[in-house]
Formats: structure tokens, C-alpha cells, sequence
């Protein structure tokens, strides 16, 4: 005849084991969960509330990106960065494009390529890359203030 403490020193492993199990699973799941959560949080940033009640989610990407996941059909395939190119003594886009003259509010008109720097401070915070013209294929430097 068994033991009575046997049987619930069993039953008890059972439940413990049971309980790990569930513990663990869950964790995993909360950790990609929150791995998701971060990477739309790092795009987005935190939702705000202005004091009329509106929400406002500031987006961390640039024009082209956001119009890639939105229209996914219009997506054009930038071309390439030509290798001979001297990116420093490229001109700077400067309320236009220095070739043709083109405006890009918010960069629709430009191509991004490589980040050539970045300053970050108190309401300072700015990066400069090379550009390309969608108008006119033309190269230059421009820099993106980030009111942050």
C-alpha cells in the first residue's frame, strides 16, 4: 500500500511542474509582446494628448517610409548612389533644390541615402544626409531638423 505523504509529494511535483510550465510560456509571450510594442513605440513614440482632446503620434521615419507602408503599389525604387561620388562637396539643399529648384516640405521629393551627421541637444536636434532629387536626379546634402 502507498504511502499517503507519496502520493500528494506527486501530486504536488505535478502542479509545480504544471505551474513552471504555464510561468514560462507566459513570459515568453510577454516578452514578445513588449518587443513589438517597442519597435512601434521607436517608429511613433509615445501617443500625446493636446488639451482640445485630439491625439497626436509623432512618427520617427522618414517621408519615403511612411508613404512605402501606406501605399505599398507606389513604391519607387530609389536609384543607386553612384560610388565616385564626393558626398562632402555635394551642394546643400537650402529651401530647394540646388539643381532644379524643386521644394520638399517634408521630404516627398527626396531620396534618402547615407547619414553623413547628426547633432543632438536641448531643442537641437538635427541630422544631415545625401539626398537625391526625385525631380531632377540631382545629388546634394540636407539636413533634417527633428523638433523633438
Amino acid at each position: 500500500m502507498a504511502n499517503p505523504n507519496n502520493k500528494s509529494f506527486i501530486y504536488f511535483s505535478l502542479a509545480l511542474a504544471a505551474a513552471s510550465g504555464l510561468y514560462s510560456a507566459w513570459r515568453e509571450y510577454r516578452k514578445r509582446r513588449a518587443g513589438t510594442e517597442s519597435r512601434f513605440r521607436q517608429a511613433f513614440g509615445e501617443p500625446q494628448t493636446l488639451p482640445d482632446g485630439t491625439q497626436i503620434v509623432r512618427c520617427r521615419m522618414s517621408y519615403e517610409e511612411l508613404e512605402n507602408i501606406l501605399h505599398p503599389e507606389k513604391a519607387q525604387e530609389k536609384p543607386p548612389l553612384p560610388e565616385d561620388v564626393d558626398v562632402f562637396s555635394l551642394p546643400k539643399y537650402w529651401g530647394g533644390c540646388p539643381h532644379c529648384g524643386k521644394m520638399s516640405i517634408v521630404g516627398e521629393h527626396l531620396w534618402r541615402y547615407q547619414e553623413l551627421s547628426r547633432t543632438r541637444g536641448y531643442m537641437d536636434n538635427t541630422t544631415t544626409y545625401v539626398c537625391r532629387c526625385r525631380n531632377c536626379r540631382g545629388l546634394m546634402q540636407a539636413t533634417v531638423d527633428h523638433d523633438d
